[in-house]
């Protein structure tokens, strides 16, 4: 029962901490549910979730990417921020 609970009120600021983790490592199966559960009903944890994916993604390929699209995810990220 005490699984069901975490699945079903994972707060925000756990949620983020599993979303960054997931960067890093393969998350274990209770708490890739409650992520998945989690995201079904929190838009700004979504959101987090995909500027996570930016900045990753950014970060590496940095080297590689034009000034313009770095000032442009800065922008995208700073507006949301808001």
């Amino acid at each position: 029962m005490k699984n069901v609970w975490r699945i079903l009120t994972l707060p925000c600021e756990e949620a983020a901490r599993l979303m960054s983790d997931e960067r890093d490592a393969a998350l274990s199966r209770l708490d890739r549910m409650a992520l998945r559960a989690h995201l079904l009903s929190c838009r700004s944890c979504k959101r987090f979730r995909r500027h996570l994916r930016v900045i990753s993604v950014a970060a590496k390929s940095e080297e590689r990417m034009p000034e313009e699209a770095r000032q442009r995810i800065s922008r995208a990220v700073s507006k949301t921020e808001d």
